[in-house]
């Protein structure tokens, strides 16, 4: 069946475990694991989903910079955070060549870990307080902060999420997350976890409301999560999405709503607290849109 889909690239479950096990022994060869932070720079696709659990499957911890944060905020970013090891592509590498150099740790190459021949799962114990990821927020001084997450905290996050969702194998739920922001780390985790298919949305739409709206009615999704401003203009333009059935947005101040077949989720968390801490389902039109409990 299929895992996640960007575009013609799709994999399925089998080969998204396969690649991430890959991922995973190479990186166990390089010395990673418990408590260790692999840094990450990569485009949106679907190996960043192997990498991503390849990582954890490793034993260590994730932190993600994008390929266009300017070279300060990546250096920043990987030497707080104490990255030793940091995965990227040959084209991204070679792009970025200067920087790269610079940076105090190992850049480990996409296509070189997924040489490594044992696609079976690795034998490493994870337990709930090791580190799972580290999230870096803008920060108030213009620095950004690192906020560091464990295990125990993501799976409370995502056994919530598919609960409350009745997420299941039939559903097919749109990333828009920057891989970089909290929000991407409920569509990494809750569609797979509950054998889900994640479409990452096409980055050439993810301005646009009314592409975004096609694209919605297009592939039949039935979850989404958005930033308030873009989830309020792309609702507006759904009024007829008969596969839909939850949206989720956050970040700003929901005030407008309108009735729609599908549910809208009013959420609020800070990325300290493992992305959401709280949530309204809004059934009709409020003066003041409450952020739930």
């Amino acid at each position: 069946k299929c895992a996640v889909a960007s575009g013609k690239e799709s994999f399925t479950y089998a080969e998204l475990n396969e690649r991430a096990n890959k991922i995973a022994h190479s990186l166990i060869g390089k010395g990673a694991g418990r408590e260790i932070i692999v840094g990450v720079v990569l485009e949106r696709c679907c190996d960043f989903y192997a990498v991503r659990q390849g990582i954890l499957k490793s034993g260590s911890a994730f932190a993600v910079a994008s390929p266009d944060y300017p070279d300060d905020r990546i250096q920043f970013i990987f030497e707080d955070a104490g990255v030793p090891l940091l995965i990227t592509t040959k084209e991204i590498a070679k792009e970025r060549k200067e920087l790269f150099d610079k940076l105090p740790c190992k850049v480990l190459l996409l296509e070189e870990l997924l040489q490594h021949p044992d696609t079976e799962n690795p034998d490493v114990e994870i337990r709930e307080h090791d580190l799972c990821y580290c999230i870096y927020t803008s920060g108030s001084t213009g620095k950004p902060k690192g906020v560091m997450i464990e295990h125990r905290n993501l799976l409370n996050l995502i056994e919530y999420i598919t609960l409350s969702r009745n997420t299941s194998p039939d559903d097919i739920v749109a990333e828009f997350a920057s891989f970089c922001f909290d929000a991407s780390v409920i569509d990494l985790f809750a569609p797979l976890t509950a054998g889900a298919v994640l479409y990452i949305l096409p980055e050439s739409i993810r301005k646009n409301a009314i592409a975004i709206s096609r694209y919605i009615k297009e592939k039949e999704i039935t979850t989404a999560t958005f930033p308030t401003q873009m989830g309020e203009l792309v609702t507006e333009l759904l009024e007829d999405a008969p596969a839909l059935k939850f949206v989720t947005l956050g970040g700003e101040k929901f005030k407008h709503y309108r009735n729609r077949t599908y549910q809208m989720i009013n959420g609020y968390g800070p990325t300290e607290n493992t992305v959401s801490s709280t949530e309204f389902r809004v059934d009709k039109q409020y003066d003041n849109i409450p952020i739930g409990k």
